[in-house]
């Protein structure tokens, strides 16, 4: 009869260290695949604020007003169109009234707390202008001109006659480590990117027949791989004078 045998301790010792190494090789595969997996989607994530960051200043940047923007103090600065118009009276004149021709006539027209800008050559003028629309009177005739009624008389011109309303100054700004939209230099902001590095800007002056072009330039900051990824972009702004 054969007499059952075990295994001795030398054998279990040398089983638990095989095992022990087949383990770790094991879950060492597994923590690079998941630390790859990580890392690529902190990357997308990234990635997907930058294409909606630069998607959303784009848009508002190509319907600034002319020569509305301003780079400086770590912001981009800009003042949106609220509507269009071409004028047919000749300015100058020191009249408070105006007879123009909006590309699409709305409501917008009739509310006294929009600004009204004509040829203005930079943005200290969008800044620091008063004149404001007080009423619009419509023509009895579809084919003749509106009648604007202003607070002030204007006293600039714009070489392709076109009037624009405005009213809100625009900015994009870097806070710390986020880049935060504000509206008139609010306190705080909306935040629409966080993770930034730096914010670069740059404003090429616009000329008769093209508009400014806005420079920019995102660096975001992995906080925990300490990866760095570059986005440059630049933003034609559409209106002209």
């Amino acid at each position: 009869m054969t007499k059952p045998r075990g295994f001795t301790l030398f054998e279990m010792v040398i089983a638990t260290v095989v095992l022990s190494i087949i383990m770790i090789g094991i879950g060492s595969y597994i923590a690079i695949g998941v630390k790859g997996y990580i890392n690529t989607v902190d990357r997308e994530r990234l990635q997907s604020q930058a294409r909606f960051l630069v998607a959303r200043m784009t848009k508002e940047i190509r319907h600034a007003a002319p020569n509305s923007l301003s780079a400086s103090g770590g912001c981009l600065s800009f003042y949106p169109i609220i509507a269009p118009a071409v004028y047919y009276s000749n300015l100058l004149n020191n009249s408070s009234s105006i007879a123009i021709s909006p590309f699409n006539y709305s409501t917008t027209w009739e509310n006294k707390n929009n600004l009204v800008a004509v040829g203005f050559a930079s943005f200290e003028q969008y800044q620091n202008n008063t004149i404001k629309v007080n009423g619009i009177t419509k023509p009895a005739n579809a084919n003749d001109p509106y009648l604007l009624s202003l607070s002030s008389p204007i006293k600039t011109a714009s070489p392709g006659k076109r009037l624009y309303l405005y009213k809100d100054k625009i900015s994009y700004c870097q806070s710390g480590k986020t880049i935060v939209r504000k509206v008139n230099d609010e306190l705080k902001g909306v935040l629409m990117a966080d993770n930034i590095d730096t914010f670069t800007l740059e404003v090429q002056s616009a000329g008769l027949n093209s508009g400014a072009i806005a420079l920019f330039s995102i660096q975001y900051l992995d906080q925990r791989t300490q990866e760095k990824s570059d986005y440059n972009h630049s933003v034609q702004v559409m209106n002209v004078l």
